[in-house]
């Protein structure tokens, strides 16, 4: 998913926390469905949550809603241009804790445009990041591991 963005005035994040409230509902309502093929759903993506810790409104919207973001040790930022971390993986914790192995982020800054991160990002870090933003992404991708043998 991706959330409503634009600036951190308060009716934009009250937006978003309203918007991360329906993903929740839905997500728990799609799980519980009987004709639910699964029920390890997780919601994914772009929340635009500035900071996942307790009394951010967007943050509080995903938890009071029963989903739960995985404890990770990633201190990378998913965005490339901020310290926030818009992306989350948030998942209900009775159903697929016990599946969850491992998750993180794929900081491509220095792998993809080595060269470039060697040459030019001490010199010209906007420029870096501008090319950076342009031929790749503004965010940096999460990615998660479960274990599908276990059963439910």
């Amino acid at each position: 998913m991706h959330l409503s963005f634009g600036s951190t005035s308060k009716a934009n994040v009250e937006r978003r926390a309203l918007e991360t409230a329906a993903v929740a509902r839905w997500t728990r309502l799609r799980a519980a469905s009987r004709y639910a093929t699964t029920r390890d759903l997780l919601a994914l993506g772009d929340f635009n949550m500035p900071k996942s810790v307790p009394g951010e409104l967007v943050y509080t919207a995903a938890t009071q809603g029963g989903l739960r973001k995985p404890d990770h040790s990633s201190n990378v930022a998913s965005s490339i241009s901020t310290d926030n971390q818009y992306d989350q993986i948030l998942y209900f914790p009775k159903q697929t804790e016990p599946r969850f192995m491992d998750m993180g982020l794929f900081d491509f800054d220095t792998v993809v445009f080595r060269e470039l991160w060697e040459t030019r990002v001490q010199k010209d870090p906007e420029r870096f990041a501008a090319y950076r933003r342009y031929y790749i992404s503004d965010h940096r991708p999460i990615w998660c591991q479960l274990d599908m043998r276990k059963s439910d």
